[in-house]
């Protein structure tokens, strides 16, 4: 790692325990803004570097276990935006004992060291910022709070990444040499997944999907002309199955019975979902999610070059 990510990360670590343990929630507010600035700019600007560098693969990558419980869907949310915002690839995996039994899930990330090392401040910032903010000490409000405060926290981050997209791609417009965020993060995707896998075969980056489908286009045109379809009636075809009245009868019951275990299901989970986000805790959470300071995750990035 640089001298320049060391200087960042200890400037965030100390900004981030500032705006984590301030009881004043101003102050605590202007340090985690600064905290954001800081890692937008070296997070973005270094991909936008890497682009322009002959050989960008070079960065250092690492896939890393985050040593945090990831057992509630607020915290895998939080966690998954925040890596959809920082070039990383993010998934939560269960954790069992030796014997099998389930114990919790962990959170991985894959990506540019100095990105992983982000979003482990800003996830353990973010979750330490839920958890005390959270006015509810027992029972089911508990988690449905700190749900709703994820999910908005979740959609202005994946907003202001858009936003973010949209000027940058005006600027490429006007700036020919400027490159594209969005060439950046396919770029991340592409480079996340080679370091993760070891090759590009299934690849869900833009470019690799374009490149199979074009290769898989030709392969069956090339097909087709060698094998031409010739209509020939085949001897050794099996005789249609034809249904008795009987027959007819069972299968349409059984798919009756399977179509309405299928509707009942859904429409618990349905119901389940709206009596969530329909309660007092959950719209009250969103509220909250509304107010905690996150603008600079994703922004920051007009003067573009090194942090000196």
């Amino acid at each position: 790692m640089t001298t320049d990510s060391d200087s960042i990360i200890r400037k965030v670590q100390s900004l981030l325990a500032l705006a984590g343990n301030n009881a004043n929630e101003q102050e605590a507010a202007l340090a985690m803004e600064k905290a954001q600035e800081l890692l937008a700019k070296y997070n973005l600007d270094m991909a936008e570097i890497g682009q322009r560098e002959s050989k960008p693969a070079d960065a250092p990558r690492s896939k890393e276990k985050v040593e945090r419980s990831a057992m509630f869907k607020f915290q895998r949310d939080i966690w998954s935006a925040l890596a959809d915002a920082n070039f990383c690839v993010y998934w939560s995996q269960a954790v069992h004992t030796d014997a099998g039994v389930f114990r919790t899930h962990h959170h991985y990330l894959v990506g540019r060291t100095d990105n992983v090392i982000t979003i482990k401040l800003m996830g353990e910032y973010l979750e330490g910022t839920i958890n005390r903010l959270c006015p509810y000490k027992t029972g089911k409000d508990v988690n449905r709070w700190k749900e709703g405060c994820a999910s908005r926290i979740c959609e202005r981050l994946k907003d202001k990444r858009r936003r973010m997209e949209e000027e940058d791609a005006k600027r490429s417009t006007s700036d020919p040499g400027c490159v594209s965020l969005v060439v950046v993060f396919r770029s991340e995707q592409h480079l996340n997944y080679v370091f993760q896998n070891g090759s590009d075969a299934w690849c869900p980056c833009r470019d690799c999907s374009d490149r199979r489908n074009a290769k898989w286009k030709a392969e069956a045109e090339e097909y087709r002309l060698m094998h031409p379809k010739t209509e020939t009636l085949d001897e050794n075809a099996l005789p249609e199955k034809t249904e008795t009245p009987v027959q007819k009868r069972k299968r349409e019951e059984k798919e009756e019975r399977e179509w309405q275990r299928r509707r009942n299901r859904w429409d618990r989970e349905r119901r389940k979902e709206e009596e969530k986000t329909l309660s007092e805790a959950y719209l009250s959470g969103r509220e909250t999610g509304e107010r905690v300071g996150i603008d600079a995750q994703v922004e920051g990035t007009k003067e573009r070059g090194r942090i000196a």
